[in-house]
Formats: structure tokens, sequence, C-alpha cells
């Protein structure tokens, strides 16, 4: 299937202006307290069975439905692994931070207070970024490609999560998160490139494995729509960050030097108050360009222009576009808080922990020893595969295409006295299976600490 665009109504560059996004609205605490009675047994309440009863209790208006029970575990888990959380609320970090902690009524009440304070804002702003790129699809994606498209708004979403919890982030201290509850308007920009980056990065991938026969395809008019949206995206500013990052650095500088000579050359671009946010939207344009081997010569004064109209009719359409594409009903029963949600792109699989703790199962399991102490040869090829650091995945976490290959390889040039399979074949496989269960044993073990959202 080609994926080669042929004239796409969407994309004509003069003439497509795309809104920018508008941020989550996040109610006052006022206006999204939860009063909810918990019934705990005398065994206690564990995290997630908590959450899923606060989750029923929150009141409206509320994200997209399919994110917020995963991004209430997140967030609670993120929290419970912060040192500040830990020394100022000891007993409900450790049970956000371990999902296995029961909690005796004191503490569940504990729980709730803390979900209302912090996890409840944390988890309506970062789910509500589904919603703001929801409204970014054009009506003639439909079917599939429209369903598709959600799923990798949750995954954009997710990765708002990471970048917030990350080291000098909403959780750095008390002092900072309460300050970002009070107020989220200063992240808005950054959080808006996260999210449209992961959005056009999951989207490209999406194709490429299209074009490659790697997962279902679409049809050859939803192909189309996509590779339209991508390119919009990228005039919004968006960056597939899938590609080196080195070389996009040095394209970037290129871009720049080329863009400061245009300013020189028209000094009265300068006078504009939209110049500013046009030169980092032309900056990524001619960077994506470049990266693709398109000419960039068309990217002269007339261009700069252009872009600044555009963003001046940006800020005049900034009125909220919200519910058309995300008016599902709350469900009325507690959600399966570990539930796949389904993505209809293939996995690349970079998280550290994922693959640290995948290792760590490989080690600490006693049947994969030999009699002499260390690991079987099959479990050997599994570890190094995870050591690299980049493990790529099919839906169902097989990875036939490349590191089989490779296994059946290794066993031809020598026959390993380590392993426990009498042929290539039956080590292939076995190496595979391997590959395959503890890396899902690793994601869940996650999961059950930050939700969905690594």
């Amino acid at each position: 299937m080609s994926i080669e665009i042929q004239q796409p109504t969407l994309i004509a560059e003069e003439e497509t202006h795309m809104a920018r996004l508008s941020p989550p609205f996040v109610p006052d605490a006022a206006h999204r307290r939860v009063d909810v009675t918990l019934d705990v047994p005398r065994e206690g309440l564990r995290r997630n069975q908590i959450l899923a009863a606060y989750y029923l209790a929150m009141p409206e208006p509320l994200p997209e439905r399919g994110t917020v029970p995963r991004h209430l575990k997140s967030w609670s888990g993120h929290l419970g692994g912060t040192q500040w959380y830990r020394t100022e609320f000891p007993q409900t970090a450790i049970l956000f931070a371990d999902p296995a902690v029961n909690a005796l009524p004191e503490e569940a009440a504990a729980a709730v207070t803390a979900c209302n304070t912090y996890v409840d804002p944390l988890t309506r702003y970062t789910a509500g970024w589904v919603g703001s790129l929801a409204v970014l699809i054009p009506p003639d994606v439909r079917g599939p490609a429209r369903t598709g498209l959600r799923e990798v708004g949750r995954f954009a979403a997710g990765q708002v999560v990471r970048a917030m919890a990350a080291a000098s982030g909403v959780l750095e201290s008390r002092g900072v998160l309460e300050g970002f509850i009070a107020d989220p308007s200063p992240r808005h920009e950054t959080d808006e490139r996260t999210a449209l980056d992961a959005y056009l990065t999951r989207i490209a991938q999406w194709v490429r494995d299209i074009e490659g026969g790697l997962v279902a395809p679409l049809t050859p008019e939803g192909v189309t729509a996509l590779n339209g949206f991508a390119k919009a995206l990228e005039r919004l500013g968006a960056m597939d960050t899938s590609i080196d990052a080195a070389l996009v650095a040095a394209y970037r500088e290129k871009a720049r030097a080329a863009l400061t000579q245009i300013i020189r050359e028209n000094p009265d671009l300068l006078a504009d108050d939209y110049l500013a946010r046009a030169f980092q939207s032309v900056i990524t344009t001619y960077v994506n360009k470049l990266v693709k081997g398109e000419p960039v010569d068309q990217i002269g004064a007339s261009y700069v222009r252009k872009r600044i109209e555009s963003k001046r009719l940006d800020d005049e359409r900034s009125t909220r576009r919200q519910g058309d594409s995300i008016d599902e009903e709350r469900p009325t029963s507690a959600p399966n808080l570990l539930a796949d949600p389904g993505d209809p792109t293939r996995e690349i699989i970079t998280d550290d922990r994922v693959l640290e703790v995948a290792i760590r199962f490989l080690d600490a399991d006693p049947k994969l020893r030999t009699e002499a102490g260390g690991l079987c040869w099959e479990a050997e090829q599994v570890r190094a595969e995870f050591a690299s650091e980049l493990i790529e995945v099919d839906r169902d976490n097989s990875n036939k295409r490349k590191f089989t290959p490779r296994v059946r390889e290794a066993w031809k040039q020598q026959r390993p006295s380590n392993a426990r399979s009498t042929s290539a074949i039956a080590a292939s496989m076995d190496c595979e299976i391997l590959l395959r269960t503890t890396l899902k044993r690793a994601q869940l073990d996650l999961e059950n600490t930050y939700g969905g959202d690594l």
C-alpha cells in the first residue's frame, strides 16, 4: 500500500489553520470535591479498590472515561514514590506506592483526602489532554482511523504524565505541586508541546507500520487522511521525536540561521507581536522538511508572513471546542483498572523501568538457572535483548521478525553448552515465549504501581 498523499483536502498549507489546543479544564476544589463513603472490610481495602470507588463518585465534568482510571492509578503511584510525600504522609505514601497494601478505615479515608487534594486535579489535567487533542481530528478521518487516533491521544496524555512526574516536575516539592494545582497555566505551553510531539510521533510510527505490513491496514483514504493530519500537526509545531536527536539538533540550527537571515532582510517582521510564535512554528516546518528530504526554498519572507497570519487567526478562533468527540457516558460500575485499552500501533518499549524489572525477573527465576548456577543460554539471549534498551514488539509482546532470527543465527555459530533446548528451532521458540511472558510480567508489575501510563 502506498502512503504518498495525492492532494489531500486537509493539508493545503496556505489555507488550513488548525486552532491551538485548548488546555484541559480543571474545576476548583469546591466543584470537584468527592465525598465517598467506603465500605471497608475487616481485611481492609487496596489502593485500586479505593480509586475505583473514588472514580465513580467524581462529579462532572470529567475528561474522557477511558483515561481517568488509568491516570488516577498513575498519579497516586508517582505521588507515593515521591520523597517529600513519603516524609509528610508516610501511611498514604505506602498505600499509593504498593497496590498490594491493605488500608484500614482511617488509612482509606486519608487516601480519599489525598485524592481530593492532589491526585484528582492532576488526573483531570493530564487526562484532559485526550479531549484537547481529539477536537483536532478532522471530520474526514472516520472509522478505524478515528478510533485509532483516540488511542493515540490516550498515549499522548500518558506522555504528559511522564514529563510532569519527571525530575524537576510538578512533584518536586509540596509547594511546587500546590502551586501547579492552584494555577496550571504556566505549564500549558510545555505540556501542549509534549502532547503534540507524542501524538505526531505515534501517528507517524503507525503509518510506517501500515506501510510495512506490521499492523492491520487501513483503506487508502484512511492512510491519506492520517498523512494529512500528520502534516497539519507539524504546522502546529509538533515534532516526530523518533527521529535521531543529533540530526534534528543540527537541522534546527540550520533552520534557525536561515530564518534569522530572513528577518534581517525583512526587519518589518520584528514589529509583529506574533513573530515569536510563528518563528518556532516555521523552524519546526523547516526541520521536518529537511528530515524528509523535501526542498525548503519556498520558506521565505512571504511564507513567514502567512504563518504569522495563521497564528493571529488561531487566537481569534481559540474558543473552546469541547464535547463533540468525547461524549461517552460514564460507566455505572467500577472500571477494570488493569484493562488494556488497545493500541493501534506496534509498541516500542524504551522505558528503563520495564526493562529493569524484566531483567530482575529473569535473574530471580530459579527455573532459568543451570546446575552450575548461571542463567541458561535462552535466558541469556533474552536478557541481552532487554539490555539493548530498545525492544520492538507486536501487540502480543512478540518480536519474531528480529529477535528470533538472531537467536537461530547465534545457535548456528556454536551449539551452546548451557542451553536447555535441543535445536535452533526449539531454542528460538523458547526465547520468544520467555521474552514475551517476561515483558508482560514486568509491564503488569509496573502498571500495578504506576497505572497504565508508565
